[in-house]
């Protein structure tokens, strides 16, 4: 799936190896080390949340990279 969200980043991750070999464009972490037993989730959690801070400090998700995400807002108001 390639959304991505205009108003806020999105960061795709995939614990699945040939996705990510297959979608290098497009996935913005690849957890799957953890699923093979190579990487201890804690250590993949520092990863992300670097990526994630990184991200919100300016870097762009590479859904921002290719200018996806375009959002539109069918409602403006209240809404029952």
């Amino acid at each position: 799936n390639s959304f991505c969200n205009a108003v806020a980043p999105t960061i795709k991750i995939s614990g699945r190896p040939d996705t990510v070999a297959r979608l290098p464009h497009q996935i913005d972490f690849d957890a799957s080390a953890v699923l093979a037993g190579r990487e201890e989730l804690r250590d993949a959690g520092a990863r992300l949340f670097a990526l994630m801070l990184a991200i919100a400090s300016g870097d762009r998700s590479w859904g921002e990279i290719l200018g996806e995400g375009e959002e539109i807002f069918a409602r403006i108001g209240g809404s029952l």
